[in-house]
Order: C-alpha cells, then structure tokens, then sequence
C-alpha cells in the first residue's frame, strides 16, 4: 500500500498548486496538511455565514 505524497495530499485537499509548504521534510508537510483546513470546505462554511 502507498500513501499519498505531499504533492498528492495538498491536491486533494483543495490548495491550488502554487501553494507552498516550504523548505520542510516530507513528513512535516505531511502533518501541516493533516493540521489544515481544506480551503473549499471552509469557503462554503464562511459563504453560508455571511450571507
């Protein structure tokens, strides 16, 4: 079985390519990722919010 890549994992989430991480080891941006709040998730949160 292979887990999915930082590359991979950030894509899944919602964050746009361009989308940096930093100079981490693989296994630090691992836990960002798995720390963060996908941005589509939390843009329908907010929308519904504001209105």
């Amino acid at each position: 079985m292979r887990m999915l890549q930082p590359p991979e994992l950030r894509t899944a989430m919602g964050f746009p390519p361009s989308f940096s991480l930093g100079e981490n080891t693989r296994r630090d941006k691992i836990k960002l990722l798995g720390n963060a709040v996908c941005p589509p998730v939390m843009q329908a949160v907010l929308s519904k919010l504001t209105r």
